[in-house]
């Protein structure tokens, strides 16, 4: 047999065995998806326990609005989640926290924070849920009209 055959038969059965393998890798989602899908989260318990957290905040003339919007996509509901105002940037807020007794799985609840003096720095806030909190910065906006 000669070399170039002998580099061609490699190269088939190195493609043949690629071409296996890439069709098991993209088939797997399909015939075994509670596999694949333990295989793809594991390792990021944080994910799968923390809410994701969005705030908004718009200023029109002295009154700025904070809006804070918690989403639990974790299989289990959340209780007692804090919203509390760290930083208000030299506004006034006739309250620094607010309480959401409870936020079931697969749902969207918001804090509303209403502040009051001319906007000059981003304002800081904490969301404080199972004894774990997430601290974030926001920006006010000016209201477009």
């Amino acid at each position: 047999m000669s070399l170039e055959k002998i580099r061609d038969v490699i190269f088939i059965v190195c493609a043949v065995i690629f071409v296996v393998v890439y069709s098991i890798s993209n088939l797997l989602p399909i015939f075994f998806p509670l596999w694949y899908y333990d295989q793809t989260m594991t390792g990021m318990p944080f994910f799968e326990d923390a809410p994701s957290i969005y705030a908004d905040c718009s200023s029109n003339d002295d009154v700025n609005m904070l809006t804070i919007t918690i989403s639990n996509y974790a299989n289990t509901d959340l209780k007692n989640i804090k919203c509390n105002l760290v930083d208000k940037g030299g506004l006034v807020s006739s309250e620094d926290s607010q309480i959401i007794s409870s936020l079931s799985s697969q749902s969207t609840d918001i804090c509303s924070f209403n502040l009051e003096g001319k906007y000059e720095k981003p304002l800081r806030f904490e969301v404080i849920y199972n004894e774990q909190s997430i601290k974030q910065a926001v920006q006010c906006y000016p209201l477009i009209s």
